[in-house]
Formats: structure tokens, sequence, C-alpha cells
């Protein structure tokens, strides 16, 4: 008796799926840069004291990271740099951190000004080469040491676009308050890829799950998206999105805004022309960038990491190896 078994060859594909998922299941380092100057707890002309606040909203922060691998890095700086704890997100090691937190008081720190150059170094310096790193710099004020001057931080944070190009690096400047509005920084920040501004005590900061799909023309054209964070639950429920395309090849079919509440979204996809046609015209392995849309206007404390979606089209069959099995 002959028994044919076919087995699909798909080296090229594992590859690809095995390079996603380290990607997907990339470990992530969110690194906190908390001013701790006197003008935080109220202590300056015209501050508010604030303190209190912003650090029940980080606690809140640090006990919505469900993922233990998750390192959470804490730095308080003034002038100088005071303190830096680091713990993995498990249970004993945000209740040390949030200890530490709690410890915090006008009384014991010291009093000097703010470096925000100093703490936007110190932070870049604790980025983690393999780890999806979030560096968030929360301040309620100007940058404001006469020992370094503006300029030198603007081209520090300038160079955070060449620092973390290619790679999952993203800074955050946080304004706490409206005295932390340099008109100056935030047109640097604005111009710096990789680098957005947050205005306000609250935010939420999500990412593509996956922002690397592979399709290919000979299969189903269509992947997933799933857009994730800790908090995702605090988020408006009438957040929504839409996926965009602008391709001579494909458009996006049934493309309505999609419900961050619903989780995981099907993105499908179809050729504008005769599949045939395209077929002969495609590259072997060709790219789709699609951009992720919300109203920001809207939810300006939600930030997405990552607004592009660069999809792998591969237009060739998977190679098949027919095996013949003889049976007595």
């Amino acid at each position: 008796m002959k028994i044919n078994i076919t087995l699909l060859m798909v080296l090229l594909l594992s590859f690809s799926v095995q390079a996603q998922n380290q990607k997907q299941f990339k470990d992530t380092r969110n690194i906190y840069l908390l001013d701790v100057t006197l003008s935080m707890f109220g202590k300056a002309p015209g501050a508010k004291d604030i303190f209190d606040e912003v650090r029940s909203e980080l606690i809140n922060v640090i006990n919505a990271t469900t993922n233990k691998n998750t390192e959470i890095v804490i730095v308080t700086f003034q002038d100088k740099i005071i303190d830096t704890w680091q713990v993995k997100a498990t249970e004993q090691g945000k209740k040390n951190i949030i200890d530490k937190l709690n410890a915090i008081n006008v009384d014991n720190v010291p009093k000097q000004n703010t470096n925000i150059h100093g703490a936007w170094k110190k932070g870049r310096s604790m980025v983690h080469p393999e780890k999806l790193n979030v560096v968030f710099l929360l301040t309620d004020g100007e940058h404001s040491v006469a020992h370094t001057p503006k300029s030198t931080l603007y081209s520090e944070v300038g160079a955070w676009a060449d620092f973390a190009s290619g790679k999952d690096y993203y800074a955050f400047l946080v304004e706490l308050t409206e005295q932390a509005q340099d008109e100056g920084l935030r047109e640097i920040v604005q111009e710096t890829a990789q680098a957005q501004i947050i205005s306000g005590i609250e935010f939420f900061v999500i990412s593509v799950e996956d922002n690397e799909p592979v399709i290919n023309t000979h299969d189903e054209l269509s992947f997933h998206i799933n857009l994730v964070g800790d908090r995702l639950a605090a988020i408006s429920e009438d957040f929504t999105y839409k996926i965009l395309l602008e391709d001579p090849n494909f458009e996006i079919l049934n493309n309505a805004p999609k419900n961050l509440r619903n989780g995981r979204s099907k993105i499908e996809i179809r050729s504008k022309k005769p599949i045939k046609k395209l077929q002969e015209e495609l590259d072997q392995l060709s790219q789709l960038e699609f951009t992720i849309e919300y109203d920001e206007e809207k939810f300006p404390q939600v930030k997405l990491l990552n607004k592009t979606i660069l999809c792998t089209v591969k237009n060739k069959k998977e190679k098949v190896l027919n095996i013949e099995v003889l049976e007595d």
C-alpha cells in the first residue's frame, strides 16, 4: 500500500515567526525619572503641592504592572541624582519600590534646583539594549541649573532620535504642571523620533503586541492586531482607533473603527488588481506600512508607543515536500 505524506517546508516562515515572537515577548523596562525638588511639595513661589498626587498615580501604575518580568526603575533627582531603585514587577518587588516611594517627604530631600539634563542622561544610561525601554521624565518645572545651559539640554534630548533609531526605546517628557512647559524643549521633543510630550499627572501608554506581521499573496491576506497596556480598563470605553494603508497594490477591507475594549482584531486586505497579475509584479519579499490613527485631541493622555505596523508580504508559495511511504 502507498501512503503519500505531504510535509510543508516552512523554514523561512518559522524564522519569521520566531523573530516576531522574540519581539512580541521582549521584556520591558519602565524607567521613571521623578523630580523631587521642593516645588513638587509646594515649597516655591507659585508652586502647588502635587507630590502626593503624583506619587499616588505612580503607585497605581506600578501596581497595575502585571508582567513579572517587567523591570521597574525609579530615579529621583534634583540638581543631582538622589536615588536609583530597580526591581522586577513581582509582588515583593513592587512592594519594595512602593515602600521607598512612600518614604519620600519634604523633610528628607535636599534643597537643590531642577537639572533635567542630568536626569535625561541618567535615564538614557539605564536603557537596556535587549529590552523594550520606556523612559518617563516627570517634572513640575523647567531646567534651572546654572552649570548646564538649556542649549546643552536641548542637544541631549535631540540626540535621542539617533540613539533610539531602529530600537525599542521610547521617551516621554511628562509636564506635571504648566510651569514645566518650556517651549524650546517642547519643540525639540516634538521633532524627535520616538519621543513624546505628556501634559498632566494621569497618562496611559499602549503598544502594538505584534507590529511586524507576515502575510502571503498565495494565502489569506489578513493578520491580527492587538493593542496592549497595563491599564487598558482605565481608558475611556469609547476609545477607538483605525488602521490606515496607502499603497498602490493593496487596500483594507471593512475598515471600521475598532474599539480598544474589544481586544484582538482581524485586519483583512485585498489586492487592487487581479491576484495573478499582482503575484507576477511583486518581488518575493516586500513590505506594507500600516498606520494606527486615533483622536489625540479627545484622548491626549493616551500615548501609543509606535503608530507604524510594518507587514512583510511574501510572494512565494511555500515549498512542499512529498514523501512516499511504502507499507507492506
